[in-house]
């Protein structure tokens, strides 16, 4: 047996999925109605667009 808290943080993640502890199947809880992507995420992505542009504009330059 695990600790109290996580043990109860488990299982509410495991309900919002549908599953049920005697086996019984339910729907699943609904999809929030908007995701936010995770600011490390963003940052990643902002930085490889620009390597890219950067990249394309480098390979086209016909000067030094």
């Amino acid at each position: 047996m695990g600790i109290p808290g996580n043990e109860a943080a488990d299982r509410a993640a495991k309900e919002a999925t549908g599953w049920r502890e005697d086996g019984r199947r339910c729907p699943p809880a609904d999809t929030p109605p908007r995701l936010h992507p995770l600011r490390s995420t963003l940052k990643r992505w902002c930085k490889t667009q620009t390597e890219r542009a950067w990249m394309t504009k480098w390979r086209a330059e016909t000067k030094g």
